[in-house]
């Protein structure tokens, strides 16, 4: 069980990202662990590379209650951190042991003091879910391993009660993790601004992301592009080699426009993103319906298109510079 957050954020020298203090609350079992197996198990259910314990860190002495309560300490910090980049949350370090002591109250019970990275505009309490659940999980494996035999449960319970409310907070999209994780491996400083949006680097020369867009995209660019009706236009305006579709409003329309494009075909709704709705090697008409209600559930403008063969090619280019291209080969069914 954790405790509120016992002091603001910020950078403090000890952690690459800023950093608060959380208080947390631990009742070992009283029985001997295996570590072996503790750790064994967090490797292979949980696909956590575990972090040896950092070299002058904190300790309490070998072979006593505190250093195992230290022990768990760190396995816990690593679960979390682990928690929180599944849901998309930059975590990137799992944080660093402050103090312990035993609660002179409650026998058994330890009260801790950590301190773990914080993301500007996450809620401590929606934080706290991970810590909690970290807490929880790696005491529970240490006790009674037995009980965490069945992991599939274990699995819908992290996603229902920890990943889906720690997403809801912080809507990001798959981009955004391994960037700043390079950012992070580079040195480079950031913090989150809201919205999703992230500040890389400070002074004139910091960077602002969202997604996949950076505050140097033109916004009539970003609009346009939402739009593959207007974008193919321009496209074709530019001499560059565009698809055949037609824009149309209708199972009629749809029918229509097969009979002057032809077979196959690919239906699409027009504004929206990441395949949604697209449908593909179309060569007859319920199959044409079929895709036209699915894109119209999601738009109101879709497009029946003849379909090209080829390979697709995502480029990322910043501040005029190719940072990379990926290939992105036909999905075979």
């Amino acid at each position: 069980m954790t405790l509120p957050a016992l002091s603001a954020s910020g950078f403090r020298g000890h952690l690459r990202q800023p950093e608060q203090t959380l208080g947390l609350q631990l009742k070992p079992g009283a029985g001997a662990i295996d570590w072996t197996a503790l750790d064994n198990w967090l490797r292979d259910k949980l696909m956590l590379s575990l972090q040896p314990y950092p070299p002058g860190a904190p300790c309490a002495p070998a072979h006593t209650p505190a250093h195992a309560v230290c022990k768990l300490l760190w396995r816990i910090l690593q679960v979390a951190a682990a928690l929180q980049r599944a849901a998309r949350i930059p975590v990137f370090e799992p944080g660093r042991i402050l103090a312990w002591q035993a609660d002179q109250t409650r026998p058994g019970v330890w009260l801790c003091e950590v301190g773990v990275a914080h993301v500007d505009y996450v809620p401590a309490q929606s934080m706290r879910l991970a810590y909690d659940a970290a807490a929880v999980l790696v005491l529970g494996v240490a006790g009674e391993p037995a009980s965490f035999a069945a992991v599939e449960p274990l699995y819908q319970q992290l996603e229902t009660k920890v990943l889906q409310p720690l997403r809801a907070v912080m809507p990001v999209g798959k981009s955004v993790l391994p960037l700043l994780a390079c950012a992070h491996e580079c040195g480079i400083p950031w913090r989150h601004l809201g919205l999703g949006i992230f500040q890389l680097g400070w002074g004139a020369h910091r960077l602002c992301i969202q997604h996949s867009k950076v505050a140097t995209d033109s916004a009539l660019g970003v609009a346009v592009s939402q739009d593959k009706w207007v974008a193919a236009e321009w496209l074709r305006r530019a001499g560059l080699p565009t698809p055949k579709h037609q824009l149309v409003a209708s199972e009629a329309y749809a029918l229509a426009a097969q009979v002057s494009l032809g077979w196959p075909l690919v239906v699409k709704p027009a504004d929206r993103d990441r395949g949604e709705g697209v449908t593909v090697d179309i060569v007859d008409e319920a199959a044409l319906l079929a895709a036209f209600r699915q894109a119209r559930s999601l738009s109101s403008q879709v497009l029946v298109e003849r379909q090209v063969s080829g390979v697709c090619h995502r480029l990322l280019v910043v501040r005029g510079e190719v940072l990379y291209t990926v290939k992105r080969w036909p999905v075979v069914a």
